[in-house]
């Protein structure tokens, strides 16, 4: 690949990424007055990654971890004011071309209840498709959970195998839970 065909290829990620933060503000300013909404977003406070999860200094606050890395996770947390039932969406991208192939992963949910914190996992296993590195791919997880009002939310996603042997590395930039 040359030098020009790189300068072309990140032009158009940085495109990308700017209309997905651009789609991302639009449905904040839309969902502020109104968060009670079917399909209104919650936006996650905090993200750190484990156990081989790094954080990436060319993207933000996304995190990065190569395919050969199992048991690696990345955690969010969110604030849920008004309780109801939600389902996680992952915002996710591969850097090699990995047409056909998933990043399997299991999620696993917190929250306070009366103090303590009540966890479960929701699904032994949620995994994201890969695409090819031109894309973004957003994935909602197929089980709601419900949560009381005035809630603090922790969602961890948990990589569980190597991708079928996918190369390079997998990052997501961010969750958010969607009410249902």
């Amino acid at each position: 690949m040359s030098i020009n065909d790189l300068i072309k290829r990140n032009k158009r990620l940085a495109e990308t990424n700017s209309q997905l933060i651009q789609q991302v503000n639009k449905l904040s300013a839309e969902n502020q007055n109104n968060i009670t909404t079917l399909n209104s977003v919650i936006y996650q406070i905090l993200m750190d990654g484990t156990a081989g999860f790094v954080k990436s200094p060319g993207y933000g606050a996304a995190w990065a971890v190569l395919f050969s890395d199992i048991n690696a996770g990345v955690y969010s947390t969110f604030y849920v004011a008004n309780g109801g039932s939600f389902k996680v969406s992952i915002i996710h991208r591969s850097t090699a071309n990995n047409f056909g192939k998933t990043a399997g992963g299991v999620l696993s949910i917190s929250y306070d209840v009366d103090g303590g914190f009540e966890t479960w996992n929701i699904t032994p296993t949620f995994n994201l498709p890969l695409e090819d590195t031109r894309y973004l791919k957003i994935e909602q997880s197929g089980t709601a959970f419900t949560v009381a009002s005035s809630s603090k939310v922790g969602v961890l996603w948990t990589k569980n195998d190597n991708a079928g042997g996918a190369a390079g590395t997998f990052t997501i930039y961010g969750m958010f839970l969607t009410r249902q």
